[in-house]
């Protein structure tokens, strides 16, 4: 993420040679023909261009259409808003992705900031939106940004393919937040994972359980091995309920026979 202000042509240069392949270039409504033009300079070096619209709050819906409009004119791959203050509702987040999808052909991105993070991202997506900005730990600035962990999960709560190892991405937090004291964790990663797959706190002894039978080390990978027990637990009598009627059917059709 860049801003104008604060990157000269020789830079696209150098990240280009560090193997960077897209720059998101912060657009603000009162330096707008210097972000824009800093968009076609990335352009022009052969980087795919992420639009990051900021402070949508302090604008209109109209002005924010109209930024968008121009970005994706000066040749935005996408193009990203962002709650830079952390003031908006999920209802909000809706109406704005609504309108910008009706009207922009290039896909649509949302930067939430950790005040409602993981209800603002999940109305973006409903209203749109294909890129969700995160962070790890929810790192970032003010109350920090939305926490990977929880959008992840949330992803696996609701059954989107998302291309995510949930247990990786905890651990990684883990790791994280261990060797950096300052970070933004807004929830105990346990409670996450547990809130995911439905299990209640108290399953110390069932995840301990489980790490003894499967030789794990990762309490998490624990979990999400219970749940794949209790779905094949769910899903088993429905199998053998099938299995009856299926061969009731060919009882039934022996005798018609």
């Amino acid at each position: 993420m860049v801003h104008p202000k604060n990157i000269k042509v020789d830079d696209f240069a150098m990240l280009k040679e560090q193997g960077v392949s897209m720059i998101r270039v912060c657009l603000r409504r009162d330096q707008l023909d210097e972000g824009l033009a800093t968009l076609s300079l990335a352009r022009d070096h052969g980087f795919s261009v992420s639009a990051n619209v900021t402070h949508v709050t302090s604008q209109t819906p109209g002005a924010v259409l109209d930024t968008a409009a121009r970005a994706e004119g000066a040749g935005a791959d996408i193009i990203c808003c962002a709650d830079s203050n952390g003031h908006m509702l999920p209802a909000d987040v809706h109406r704005l992705f609504s309108r910008l999808a009706s009207r922009l052909l290039v896909p649509l991105g949302f930067h939430a900031h950790n005040n409602l993070s993981l209800a603002n991202a999940s109305a973006a997506i409903e209203a749109g939106a294909e890129y969700i900005d995160t962070s790890i730990c929810g790192m970032g600035k003010g109350a920090g940004n939305l926490h990977l962990s929880m959008l992840v999960a949330y992803l696996e709560r609701i059954g989107v393919s998302h291309g995510f190892d949930l247990v990786k991405v905890i651990e990684l937090s883990a790791v994280t937040a261990n060797s950096i004291p300052h970070n933004n964790m807004p929830s105990p990663l346990m409670d996450i994972i547990l809130g995911t797959y439905n299990f209640p706190y108290d399953v110390s002894q069932r995840v301990a359980d489980t790490l003894e039978r499967f030789q794990l080390i990762s309490e998490y990978r624990a979990i999400e091995v219970m749940h794949q027990q209790d779905k094949v637990a769910r899903l088993a009598p429905r199998a053998a309920l099938s299995n009856i009627f299926s061969d009731l059917s060919q009882s039934v059709k022996g005798v018609a026979l």
